[in-house]
């Protein structure tokens, strides 16, 4: 420690005498007009020094605590400190409220605060004004943050005075709690730290002081209205900053299913908002604070889950039945050790799901829902939840978007999601997926997404040669007679031919259908079918064989080559192919002897 007579002294200074001072302190004190001292230490006073947590042991209020919080700012101008304290004066003034019932409050200080720094319309602040705007925007951190270096004496005086604590809490909960509105996302958090620390020394005190916050947090001024503000005024990316989800969890301890039954759709007005804020809390959340935020027992997440059922009826708006939707998927992925306990509930949410799926009316809803239950069927591979629904998601999703084809943008967005999901899941059960596309094919025909589709199964893990052959049959057919996607789908039928070209089944299929096809030119091999190509459609389906035909007999795989002599032999003896320039003759030049010579590209 510096001896005090080593000290310097400031000019102008008026060194009071040594016995007079506490022994220890090394700040000099200023004889102030009226003869009320202060502190000097260049106009700073240090926030962790001993006579500071001296002076705050010495508050029996919160008001004291506040304008002494204020006093120990020395950055503030005289007016604007003069203003501050005012506002705490007023704010602390009205009577002490005894018993659980709360009154009104009025406007804390914070809010007046920010009542001044709104700009004043059609007037020019001056300079005194400018100066109180700028000293307000600069001292609330630094106010903050030695409000949180003096919390424990906070405590006390909030908790002091049984007869009086319950209107001192209120009011201090709510001065710091809507400084956690503030558009600063800085301040705003350390507001929220301050209050969430402060709850649970509250509590540390004397668990009696539980139903008390409660009481503040559910009235329409107090912790509900922080949390409105604080969602309606932030994005996602800061509010993850700010610590609302402990906020919830310290305030609303043993009332969560009042809060989410009846406190939380009473304050957020509509569905849509009450159904979005709920998911969004699910978000932010944790996956230690899910069980604190909605309790280790269902009863909670049931209120929810209820609601949102309710709003994915086709009776409620579109907008409702969305949030709802999707917040049902959330529900499950954030809670499935809740949802799953009941197997009505799982079934609710299932029948919901096929129910927004199947709904024409609204394409929105559909495109959600079949999002959500992708989402729900990657949780299930990944036993995020329990695996036995992942037939059962992957079963509806199937049936689901065939039931859809008519619908070209949802089944556009549906194929590409499955031509992903593919992509990354081997687990699952192609065969359907075949039967249903040959079913389709035969009954609609293609459209232009199947190719993808096509693409994708042709190249997946889990297709095997049982799997192969009836998807080579249906590429077969197209690539022979669809005279619009026909050249498209030669592409996964080679991917096909050339993955199992060792399969004796996939070698039979094509020499079968190699074999059909040269009958099938044998029989319109007719020149007045090819001098009148445009009135017969024949003409076109010619074509497509011969192409496919040339693309077989370019196959190079040695399992490939005893069909491709096979298949020349044949074409040898099919006349008359050269009266077209698609025929095989651009592709297969014929020796004088009339054998064919060696295959060259085009």
């Amino acid at each position: 420690r510096v001896p005090l007579h080593r000290a310097r002294e400031k000019p102008g200074t008026t060194r009071l005498p040594v016995a007079t001072l506490p022994k220890g302190w090394l700040l000099f004190e200023m004889a102030k007009p009226g003869g009320r001292p202060t502190f000097t230490a260049n106009r700073k006073a240090s926030l962790r020094s001993r006579d500071v947590l001296a002076t705050f042991q010495q508050c029996r209020t919160p008001e004291e605590f506040f304008r002494l919080s204020f006093e120990k700012l020395s950055d503030i101008p005289p007016p604007t400190l003069a203003a501050v304290k005012e506002d705490v004066a007023k704010y602390f003034a009205e009577t002490e409220v005894r018993t659980a019932s709360l009154t009104e409050m009025p406007l804390s200080p914070f809010q007046r605060w920010c009542l001044r720094l709104q700009p004043q319309s059609q007037k020019r602040l001056s300079a005194v004004a400018r100066e109180e705007k700028d000293s307000l925007v600069e001292f609330v951190p630094a106010w903050l943050q030695l409000v949180k270096q003096n919390l424990k004496q906070l405590v006390r005086v909030a908790t002091g005075k049984r007869q009086h604590h319950v209107g001192r809490l209120h009011k201090t909960l709510q001065m710091i709690g809507d400084a956690m509105t503030s558009q600063d996302v800085d301040v705003a958090t350390m507001a929220g730290k301050i209050i969430v620390a402060l709850g649970r020394g509250v509590v540390r005190v004397s668990t009696e002081f539980q139903p008390f916050l409660w009481t503040w947090f559910s009235h329409s001024y107090g912790g509900l209205h922080v949390m409105e503000s604080i969602y309606f005024t932030r994005v996602d990316c800061s509010l993850q900053q700010i610590p609302l989800i402990d906020f919830i969890i310290t305030f609303s301890q043993g009332h969560k299913q009042d809060l989410f039954k009846d406190a939380l759709p009473a304050k957020l007005a509509s569905p849509f908002t009450f159904l979005s804020f709920v998911h969004q809390l699910l978000h932010i959340s944790s996956s230690d604070q899910l069980p604190q935020l909605f309790g280790t027992e269902s009863l909670v997440s049931k209120h929810v889950l209820d609601f949102a059922l309710h709003y994915s009826g086709p009776t409620s708006a579109i907008c409702d039945r969305i949030e709802a939707v999707t917040l049902l998927a959330k529900l499950w992925l954030c809670l499935p050790d809740q949802l799953e306990l009941s197997p009505m509930a799982t079934e609710a949410v299932l029948d919901a799901f096929k129910m927004a799926c199947r709904d024409p009316r609204s394409p929105e809803v559909q495109i959600v829902s079949h999002a959500a239950l992708f989402c729900l069927f990657d949780a299930a591979v990944h036993r995020q939840i329990s695996s036995e629904f992942q037939f059962m998601i992957w079963d509806m999703l199937v049936f689901s978007m065939f039931g859809n084809r008519p619908y070209e943008h949802v089944y556009s967005f549906i194929v590409a999601s499955f031509c992903k999901c593919l992509q990354h899941h081997f687990d699952v059960n192609l065969a359907s997926v075949i039967e249903q596309m040959t079913r389709q094919v035969k009954t609609s025909g293609l459209v232009t997404v199947d190719i993808d589709l096509f693409l994708v199964l042709a190249q997946h893990m889990a297709l095997d040669a049982r799997q192969a052959v009836p998807l080579l049959q249906l590429l077969g057919q197209v690539v022979s007679s669809d005279v619009i996607y026909g050249r498209e789908a030669s592409i996964p039928f080679i991917v096909l031919l050339c993955r199992y070209k060792q399969e004796a089944s996939v070698l039979i299929f094509l020499r079968d259908f190699s074999r059909s096809l040269i009958e099938s030119l044998r029989a319109t091999d007719d020149s007045s079918v090819l001098i009148n190509r445009l009135a017969h459609s024949d003409y076109y389906k010619r074509v497509l064989s011969i192409e496919i035909l040339a693309k077989i007999l370019h196959l190079q795989e040695e399992e490939f080559q005893p069909l491709v002599v096979e298949v020349k032999k044949l074409l040898a003896t099919t006349a008359n192919l050269c009266l077209d320039v698609h025929s095989l003759d651009y592709f297969i030049p014929v020796e004088s002897d009339g054998q064919p010579s060696e295959v060259q590209d085009s």
